[in-house]
């Protein structure tokens, strides 16, 4: 949440061939009701404020995840559920008619808020299933432009501070993410502060300061 609020050139999206700025903070991911193959999942978006603190993150996606796991359904399993019973003539027609709205900027707020794939960025957690991290492509609905990946825990060599060679705890994190918003420059400047954010969390503990546009005056 923090790499988001502090990066306005990551802060932009794609629709119709145009470049936009986002003004919210929308993270996606999947939650399963059970670790069972028969057990259902949905897909879940929450909208965080720019000046979250770690503790806030964490508190917001337990509460989310365990709401969640206690529901049955989901406004987005009911609208699935509802227009794959529909004719598949009618379907592609559905989703030509979306696709249209979406390239003039008509679509309504409505639906792209209840949309879980029109988000700043996706995350996948398949550590929790036991895998490891892998290259997820970017999906072809919604304006994504992160899809972050992280897998289990291994151990691995690794170069300590004394140049010495020992065993750590390590987590791939893969990140496949939308080319056209901004350069490679931006890009990098944007996963270095990333990786100073995972190793310095303690700067998470207290609100950024100087939020950029368009955070800067939210």
């Amino acid at each position: 949440m923090r790499k988001l609020a502090l990066r306005p050139n990551a802060n932009r999206f794609v629709v119709g061939r145009r470049i936009y700025k986002r003004r919210t903070i929308d993270v996606s991911f999947v939650v399963k009701r059970e670790l069972t193959e028969e057990a259902s999942e949905t897909n879940l978006k929450i909208s965080f404020d720019p000046r979250s603190m770690i503790a806030d993150v964490v508190e917001r996606l337990t509460s989310a995840r365990q709401e969640t796991k206690r529901s049955s359904t989901s406004a987005d399993e009911k609208m699935s559920n509802t227009i794959t019973s529909l004719p598949r003539i009618l379907i592609r027609l559905i989703i030509w008619g979306v696709r249209a709205l979406d390239y003039f900027g008509s679509l309504p707020a409505s639906f792209i808020k209840g949309d879980s794939l029109y988000t700043r960025a996706y995350l996948a957690n398949l550590g929790s299933i036991g895998l490891d991290a892998v290259s997820h492509h970017m999906f072809e609905w919604g304006n994504a432009v992160f899809f972050i990946v992280v897998g289990k825990r291994n151990k691995e060599p690794v170069i300590n501070e004394r140049g010495e060679i020992e065993a750590q705890e390590v987590v791939d994190m893969n990140i496949s993410l939308d080319k056209r918003i901004t350069d490679s420059v931006n890009y990098a400047t944007t996963i270095r502060l990333l990786s100073d954010l995972i190793e310095n969390p303690e700067k998470l503990g207290v609100p950024p300061e100087n939020l950029p546009d368009p955070f800067a005056l939210a």
